[in-house]
């Protein structure tokens, strides 16, 4: 019996013959098609958002920044800035929605996330409305069925 640390090399021969033996196997439907759109995707190495580049208004009081759509994980990350005095509607997830606040805070329930603080949601937690008495600017990665107003 041959054992994983044994340095015992395969006659060719014998190699050659169980290689001819196998059976060619189909490779499954559509695999060269993800492969190739999983190629292309990466075409880039780098993605760059600037400061300067122009903020999307999503509901009154709240305007986001796309920042990444990646159809190849289903997910999203944007910026997400709110006005003081809004409130912001309950909503509910498809999956895991991780938020770090950057600037201002936000209340929702008995819990007030502050400049720094991340939380994450997730799949199927809904959470109920949130309101900024000062106004917020969050990061959020979310699914992208997660806010369906916030496209590229």
């Amino acid at each position: 019996m041959i054992q994983p640390d044994d340095d015992t090399v395969i006659n060719q021969a014998v190699l050659n013959e169980l290689l001819a033996a196998v059976a060619p196997i189909a490779p499954p439907t559509g695999l060269k098609a993800k492969v190739l759109a999983r190629v292309s995707a990466q075409e880039s190495a780098f993605v760059t958002v600037r400061a300067s580049d122009d903020w999307r208004n999503l509901l009154p009081g709240v305007d986001y920044k796309m920042l990444l759509f990646d159809k190849l994980t289903g997910h999203k990350s944007f910026l997400m800035r709110v006005a003081p005095g809004t409130h912001m509607p309950a909503h509910g997830h498809h999956g895991n929605e991780e938020c770090v606040v950057l600037a201002g805070e936000f209340t929702f329930d008995n819990v007030t996330l502050k400049a720094g603080d991340f939380h994450m949601a997730t799949k199927d937690v809904e959470h109920s409305a949130a309101y900024t008495e000062k106004g917020v600017t969050v990061y959020l990665r979310a699914p992208i069925e997660d806010y369906p107003g916030i496209n590229p």
